[in-house]
């Protein structure tokens, strides 16, 4: 049976109930999130950048790291409050994992798959989870926070597992900053991302490889748009930036179209992102790399087109489509595009 003290921190919640995040003490800000779970799950939507990044908690402390094992995989735990996971303050509260709606129970729209009270399998928008290689949180944006695996089921259940790519190389500091996406299929069109420290292990020493410049996804077309898609990218990608102000590089579709980390956005690899490495290999012993040149592809049908560039130049995004309103890509300036696509070969 559940406490009192926990119904009633659950009754000041309920708001927020509608929304998911990850839950571990890794994530910023856990101490108050933990007194306040509506700080670490609240819709972020329409919000200025200081805001929806890392929801505002970039500088309060973590309580831990989540270690990624190189090869390997990790289970998060996802709820739309804190007594539903094994951190509950009440341990009789935390649902069965597995059981039907084991991270909101008796709400399904918090899974935002439907329009209705009801879930449908079939419009899962997918999690992802994103790593930056600076020790501090200060030195990571979202143009050097690259997406290194995907669950296209997500959110489906609690326990949820994510495959960590077998070429990861390790930190370069102490540890790496992480975080976790999320984005509404159905409802309000809300953006979910909540960050983390995490540490990689087991690197294959020789066999580790650098990660590239992530470049902004693409939406690839689908049978429900009228609009056409672009060739998918191939390569490390940055994270799905949508629905807010400030920083956005995702354009808007359609309603049945939304943004996801899924094939119809440049993620047809369910699990690792091992498409995100450069040729460089990092150094045994230390995390220097034997080549300055990053590698990038870009599939156009059947065909590869493959550009060697100087790492950071390329920014694959540059023609997209006008965006919706309060949708605003930031790109290249038009002189210095012309002079990367000048390097192609």
């Amino acid at each position: 049976m559940i406490s009192s003290s926990l119904l009633a921190l659950i009754a000041l919640s309920t708001s927020v109930q509608a929304h998911q995040s990850i839950w571990h003490p890794a994530v910023f800000g856990w101490n108050q999130h933990k007194d306040d779970p509506g700080s670490m799950i609240g819709p972020l939507y329409d919000l200025p950048q200081s805001q929806w990044w890392f929801r505002g908690h970039a500088n309060e402390p973590t309580a831990g790291v989540v270690d990624l094992p190189a090869g390997g995989r990790i289970t998060l735990e996802i709820a739309c409050h804190i007594a539903w996971t094994s951190y509950s303050p009440d341990p009789k509260s935390t649902t069965v994992p597995g059981s039907y709606l084991d991270a909101c129970p008796n709400n399904p729209g918090s899974y935002h798959t439907s329009d209705y009270d009801r879930i449908d399998p079939t419009q899962y928008s997918g999690c992802a989870l994103g790593i930056a290689d600076v020790d501090h949180v200060q030195d990571v944006s979202p143009e050097n926070l690259t997406i290194f695996s995907t669950n296209q089921t997500c959110v489906s259940t609690k326990l949820t597992s994510f495959e960590v790519p077998d070429q990861m190389p390790p930190c370069k500091g102490k540890k790496c900053i992480c975080a976790w996406f999320w984005l509404a299929n159905k409802g309000q069109a809300n953006f979910y991302m909540t960050g983390f420290d995490c540490s990689v292990s087991g690197s294959p020493g020789s066999a580790a490889r650098r990660i590239g410049k992530p470049v902004p996804p693409v939406f690839t077309g689908s049978s429900t748009s009228p609009i056409p898609g672009k060739p998918a990218v191939v390569g490390p990608k940055q994270a799905i930036y949508v629905y807010n102000q400030g920083y956005q590089n995702t354009e808007w579709i359609g309603n049945l179209d939304r943004a996801g980390y899924h094939d119809k956005w440049s993620f047809p690899i369910d699990g690792a992102q091992t498409d995100i490495f450069t040729g460089e290999l990092v150094s045994p012993g230390s995390n220097s790399v034997t080549s300055p040149q990053a590698n990038i592809k870009v599939s156009a049908g059947s065909k590869n087109v493959q550009a060697s560039v100087q790492q950071g130049i390329v920014d694959l995004s540059r023609n997209s489509r006008p965006v919706a309103r309060n949708v605003r890509p930031q790109h290249m300036r038009r002189s210095k595009w012309r002079n990367a696509m000048s390097n192609l070969h």
